[in-house]
């Protein structure tokens, strides 16, 4: 993998990174991001996520300004944050793949990242949409 220029070295461990710089991010409670890693199945191995067992949530990356229209429409559920210009996130060098309570670094990647790390944000409205309306569980 060619690491984005943003990303952290394995020897660097975890950065705390600007929002609305490289990325934005889409961020869920950690047991509704699982459920959304379930439901996508493979495609979730194209959709890294970053899981931070500080904040109990689960992070994906997505190109700067994808989830402006987030929320988009009535009911849009309120555990869904868009993290964007202004705001910081922790974010893990490519190597840092861990299970939860595995015994790994309190942040790190629920599947390695490949290429830009950046999730398509269609696909994961898409799966939000399917949890929101009671599609996943």
């Amino acid at each position: 993998m060619t690491r984005p220029e943003w990303m952290p070295t394995e020897a660097a461990g975890v950065d705390v990174l600007p929002a609305g710089q490289w990325w934005d991010a889409v961020r869920l409670p950690l047991g509704r991001g699982m459920d959304l890693v379930a439901a996508m199945g493979t495609s979730s191995g194209q959709a890294p996520a970053i899981r931070n067992l500080v904040t109990i949530t689960l992070t994906w990356l997505v190109p700067v300004g994808s989830a402006a229209g987030w929320p988009g429409w009535p009911g849009w559920p309120g555990w869904v944050e868009i993290v964007t210009t202004g705001r910081r996130l922790a974010v893990p060098a490519a190597e840092l793949v861990h299970e939860p309570w595995d015994g790994g670094p309190a942040v790190s990647w629920h599947s390695r990242p490949a290429g830009d790390a950046l999730t398509d944000v269609s696909v994961l409205q898409a799966a939000v949409d399917r949890q929101m309306r009671g599609l996943i569980p």
